[in-house]
C-alpha cells in the first residue's frame, strides 16, 4: 500500500472517532440545556370580522430549597392579530409547582 494512502486513512479514522465523540458530548449538553428551559407560544392571525380565543397555562418546577439546583428559564407568549369588528379573547399565564 502506497505511503499516502496508508496517511489518508490513518487521519480519516482519527477524524471519524472525533466527530463521534463531538456529536455525542454536544447532544448530552444540548439536551441538559434545553431541558432547563420552557418555551409557550400561541400565535392566531385573522381577517375582519372574526373571533379568537386562546387559553394556555404554563406550569414550571421551582427548584428553590434544591442542592446544586440551576434556575429554570421559561417564556409564556400569545399573540393575535385580527382584522376590523373582530373579537379577541386570551385566558393564561406562568404558574410555579
Amino acid at each position: 500500500m502506497p505511503e499516502w494512502c496508508k496517511w489518508f486513512f490513518d487521519g480519516l479514522g482519527t477524524e471519524i472517532i472525533s466527530a463521534i465523540i463531538g456529536v455525542l458530548c454536544g447532544g448530552f449538553i444540548g439536551y441538559r440545556i434545553g431541558k432547563r428551559k420552557s418555551k409557550f407560544i400561541q400565535i392566531q392571525e385573522s381577517g375582519s370580522v372574526s373571533e379568537q380565543y386562546q387559553k394556555g397555562n404554563l406550569k414550571s418546577k421551582s427548584n428553590k430549597g434544591r442542592k446544586n439546583a440551576q434556575d429554570s428559564k421559561s417564556s409564556f407568549r400569545q399573540i393575535q392579530k385580527a382584522g376590523d369588528n373582530s373579537k379577541q379573547t386570551q385566558i393564561g399565564g406562568e404558574e410555579n409547582v
